[in-house]
C-alpha cells in the first residue's frame, strides 16, 4: 500500500513539473482566479498544439515515473503495485480529457502512451534480474477458504 502511495506521490509531482514547464508554451492569464468555467474551457481550447503535446508528455512521464518507482520499491515478483498506479493515473487522464476539451488525438494519446508507459515501466522496474534467483513464491492458499 505505501508503494502505491509512493507512486502515485511521485507520479503527481512529475506531471505538476512537466505541465509548469508547458505553461512556457500557453501561459495562464493574470485573472485565471476569476474566469468562469466557460472562459477556462475556452482557454484551453485555444492552446497551441504544443502546450497539448507538452500535457500528454506530463502525463506519460508521470505515469512512468511514478509506476517505475512503485514496482522497484516493492521488490522482485511484485512489480504489479507499478499497475496500480497506471490504472490510478489512466483515470485521471480520462477525467482530465472528459472536462477539459480537448481535440480527438489528445483523447488517443492520452490513453495509449500512459497505458504503455505503465506497462514499460513495471517491466523495467523487475530489471536487472538476477537469473540464480527465483521467483518469490505466491501466497499459500488459505484451506479454510
Amino acid at each position: 500500500m505505501a508503494t502505491t502511495i509512493l507512486g502515485l506521490v511521485i507520479a503527481v509531482l512529475v506531471v505538476g513539473l512537466v505541465e509548469l514547464a508547458g505553461l512556457a508554451f500557453h501561459p495562464l492569464p493574470d485573472n485565471v482566479r476569476e474566469m468562469s468555467d466557460a472562459d477556462l474551457k475556452a482557454h484551453a481550447l485555444a492552446a497551441p498544439t504544443a502546450a497539448k503535446l507538452v500535457v500528454v508528455f506530463a502525463w506519460l512521464a508521470g505515469t512512468f515515473a511514478g509506476c517505475w518507482i512503485a514496482g522497484r520499491v516493492a521488490g522482485p515478483g511484485l512489480h504489479w503495485f507499478g499497475l496500480i498506479v497506471g490504472a490510478f493515473m489512466l483515470g485521471a487522464c480520462v477525467h482530465s480529457l472528459w472536462t477539459i476539451p480537448s481535440p480527438p488525438w489528445m483523447w488517443v494519446l492520452g490513453m495509449v502512451l500512459p497505458a504503455g508507459g505503465a506497462v514499460a515501466a513495471g517491466r523495467l522496474a523487475r530489471w536487472p534480474v538476477d537469473p540464480d534467483e527465483p521467483d518469490p513464491e505466491p501466497p499459500a492458499a488459505d484451506p479454510a477458504d
